[in-house]
């Protein structure tokens, strides 16, 4: 191991063939003054710049969350459950998990929390951005548009002749009618033409 010429401080160390402190690199870290190299931070976690000086400056990355080892005051990155993930690195706990784009939280009757599909329980449906809380937060995709059929919500296909569906998200209340064509109410999906 290289020796340094000047004071190596923490997060610093002395790379080989050079007689210089230079900072620790990115993902690692070095907690003790004269250790010859970094230590490189757990799987999945990284350092926000150089020159880290503790295992706590190692964020667990999108997607993970810190979860303490037992017996140890060292943390280890967790993935969080199927079909979420975190809106930002260094979550700390699970319950920072939110569920991916396009699906939604569903909690059953037992507790159990999952993320289903959007499109599994509203066929042509889909979320825009994560943490959807429930599947009444889903959009219907282009050319489709939401509307409750008796009581039970539907993405359903649109009338291009008389509908502007070519956005995401379109509902019965929010549909936009094309050229020469009106409706009674934004509570109806019944199209008619104009007379003139």
């Amino acid at each position: 191991a290289a020796t340094c010429t000047a004071a190596c401080t923490i997060g610093h160390h002395c790379p080989e063939g050079s007689g210089a402190p230079t900072p620790c690199p990115r993902n690692t870290y070095m907690p003790d003054m004269g250790a010859a190299t970094c230590t490189v931070c757990p799987a999945f976690s990284s350092t926000s710049g150089t020159g880290a000086t503790s295992v706590q400056e190692c964020k667990c990355g999108v997607g993970f969350y810190s979860d303490a080892v037992a017996g140890s005051d060292v943390s280890q990155c967790v993935a969080c459950p199927e079909g979420s993930t975190t809106l930002t690195s260094g979550a700390t706990s699970g319950s920072q998990c939110v569920c991916e784009e396009g699906r939604y939280n569903s909690v059953t009757d037992d507790g159990t929390v999952s993320c289903p599909r959007c499109r599994d329980s509203i066929q042509f449906s889909n979320t825009e951005v994560a943490g959807a809380r429930s599947v009444e937060e889903s959009a219907c995709i282009v050319g489709y548009y939401k509307e409750d059929v008796a009581g039970t919500l539907t993405c359903t296909e649109c009338d291009r002749a008389v509908m502007d569906c070519s956005r995401p998200g379109i509902t019965v209340a929010n549909m936009p009618i094309m050229r020469g064509g009106w409706r009674m109410s934004n509570a109806t999906s019944t199209v008619y033409a104009c007379f003139n």
